[in-house]
C-alpha cells in the first residue's frame, strides 16, 4: 500500500492530525481503492473511495470540530454561532 500526503487535505475533523491518501490495488482483479486516514495513531478515522478526487472531497467536506484552547474538549456550535465547551462550561 502506497501512503502520501496531498495539499488538498485538510486536517482530521475529530483529532486535528494530518490526514493522507493511501492506495491499494487489487493484484488479482486491478481494481484500486483510495483510502484517507488520519496519521494520529490514536486515532481510526479512514476510508476508501474509488478515486483520488472522491477521497479528497468526502474528506474535507466532513464536518469540522473546534477543540477547546483551555482542555483540549470537543467544542459544540451553540445556536447563536459561539462555540460551547461541555467540559469548561464556557463559551468561546
Amino acid at each position: 500500500m502506497k501512503h502520501y500526503k496531498h495539499e488538498k487535505l485538510q486536517h482530521c475533523p475529530f483529532c486535528g492530525a494530518d490526514a493522507e491518501i493511501a492506495v491499494m490495488e487489487n493484484m488479482t482483479t486491478g481494481t484500486v481503492k483510495f483510502f484517507v486516514n488520519c496519521t494520529n495513531e490514536d486515532c481510526v478515522i479512514n476510508r476508501h473511495y474509488p478515486s483520488e478526487e472522491e477521497a479528497i472531497k468526502a474528506w474535507n467536506e466532513q464536518e469540522q470540530y473546534n477543540y477547546c484552547p483551555d482542555c483540549g474538549s470537543y467544542m459544540l456550535n451553540s445556536t447563536d454561532g459561539t462555540k460551547y465547551c461541555d467540559k469548561c462550561k464556557s463559551f468561546k
